[in-house]
């Protein structure tokens, strides 16, 4: 039996709960598909503080960051778990809770590419301020994905 492999991006905002809930009505009694949560952070520096206050104060905020991060991997694993909770199997729904490496869209359609996904879904932030300055996330995704993936776009 083949897997069809989806990707979903998330930023781990309540905004998310439209692809989470699109993935359970959808797939949550189908065995063939494959999820995998993904989810991008910008690293926290290491930095050398050698008794300089002024860096231990920033090195503090980085700890503060750090912390911040762990929440992030954290909520990641509670959306694995509420998937599973809702009917689909632990070896169906995986998280990669990875560095950016370029950017955001680049990073996205860079790993769906490598790791053959047939469908990424997203779900679109509102903000329509945002949007009208820069192009979103979803959007450079769709734009550059290319053939052979499927992009789903939730509002």
């Amino acid at each position: 039996m083949t897997m069809k492999k989806i990707l979903i991006p998330l930023g781990l905002t309540l905004n998310d709960r439209k692809s989470i809930n699109f993935i359970i009505n959808r797939f949550a009694l189908d065995r063939t598909v494959d999820l995998t949560l993904f989810y991008i952070f910008t690293p926290v520096p290491e930095i050398d503080v050698r008794n300089n206050p002024i860096m231990e104060k920033m090195n503090q905020n980085l700890s503060y960051q750090r912390s911040l991060l762990n929440t992030r991997e954290m909520a990641l694993h509670q959306v694995k778990q509420r998937l599973l909770n809702r009917g689909f199997r632990d070896e169906q729904v995986h998280c990669v809770f990875a560095p950016v490496k370029i950017d955001v869209p680049r990073d996205i359609i860079k790993f769906a590419r490598s790791e053959a996904f047939e469908m990424v879904i997203f779900s679109r932030t509102p903000d329509r301020v945002i949007r009208f300055f820069t192009r979103s996330v979803s959007k450079k995704v769709a734009a550059g994905i290319g053939k052979g993936i499927e992009v789903i776009i939730l509002t």
